[in-house]
């Protein structure tokens, strides 16, 4: 099965477990996504509100 990819380099911010994507399109509320850090590490994160402005990622690990 192959899966959906966009990659999004947009980061407003971090705030502890919290992600702040900048102009993030086709994207919806509880969507898993794979978050790919500057240092190469990968996490794992659920996207938890969507606007005009942003998108919120929760990172769960």
């Amino acid at each position: 099965m192959e899966l959906l990819t966009r990659r999004y380099r947009t980061t407003q911010k971090v705030i502890g477990p919290l992600l702040f994507v900048e102009r993030a399109t086709r994207i919806s509320i509880g969507e898993m996504v794979r978050i790919i850090l500057s240092e190469g590490d990968e996490r794992l994160g659920q996207v938890i509100e969507v606007s005009e402005e942003h998108a919120v990622i929760q990172m769960l690990e």
